[in-house]
């Protein structure tokens, strides 16, 4: 089995080298609260291009995937450059990911912008969508990113069970990486609320689901890793499915318990 970091802003060190093949993804989302900025801010941009440069030199031979924003609007509101303050009560379930990028493009593609010309200089840096249930969402990125003569991966998160079950029509417009979402999967599966005695990743329903994508990820040699908070039992399950990646945070464990 083999790991990849999730990086969430913290500082990225040489000691992260070992045991990790390299970065799952960069959860932008931190970076910008860290920076207290949304990317429709150049500093906001200039901070994330600043990482990124730090840990695609961290980890030069190995991929580095950055995922796109996906913040929930109670902490985009606090942002400076958010486009429009929304009060969203169903934050979890609303308008966050690819879901807001359909309503606001602009943000995503000074985002993938940066990416685009990033890939440029380091070849091993990788772009990932994330929150998205419907191909549609995602077709119109696509194409910015082919404007763009983006030569790199492209992967998506498949946390929505919709998107599970239309994931034929995902590879088929060339996506080449899926990352299982173990948190918002559960509990959109299982309609629990993470940290609750409810929300069970090792629920029947959620492997089920997964290994049915999986699958068929598998045929078409699409490449998967699995996200989430991981523990040994979830490792193992998931490993015996053929699960190429997990994608875990250095302060886990998991990869030296491995």
């Amino acid at each position: 089995m083999k790991f990849r970091l999730s990086l969430s802003a913290e500082p990225i060190t040489t000691q992260m080298l070992n045991g990790y093949s390299g970065v799952g993804m960069i959860r932008s989302e931190y970076l910008c609260r860290a920076c207290g900025s949304y990317v429709t801010k150049q500093s906001c941009l200039d901070y994330i291009g600043n990482y990124i440069r730090h840990a695609v030199k961290t980890f030069p031979n190995d991929e580095v995937w950055y995922r796109t924003t996906d913040i929930v609007a109670p902490h985009l509101n606090e942002l400076e450059g958010v486009e429009e303050v929304i009060e969203d009560k169903h934050y979890i379930l609303g308008m966050r990911g690819l879901r807001r990028a359909t309503i606001y493009p602009k943000a995503l593609q000074q985002e993938m912008g940066l990416i685009a010309s990033l890939h440029n200089e380091f070849s091993n840096l990788h772009i990932l969508f994330p929150y998205l249930s419907d191909p549609g969402e995602l077709h119109p990125h696509l194409t910015f990113l082919h404007q763009l003569e983006y030569s790199g991966k492209i992967g998506i998160m498949a946390e929505i069970p919709a998107c599970l079950s239309q994931i034929s029509e995902f590879i088929s417009m060339g996506i080449t990486h899926v990352t299982f979402g173990l948190n918002d999967l559960t509990t959109l599966l299982l309609g629990a609320r993470r940290g609750s005695k409810a929300h069970a990743p090792t629920h029947p329903v959620v492997f089920n689901a997964v290994k049915c994508a999986l699958e068929q990820c598998k045929r078409s040699g699409v490449i998967t890793s699995i996200a989430g908070d991981l523990n040994t039992q979830l490792v193992d399950t998931y490993s015996k499915m053929g699960v190429d990646y997990f994608i875990v945070r250095h302060d886990q464990g998991i990869c030296s318990e491995a």
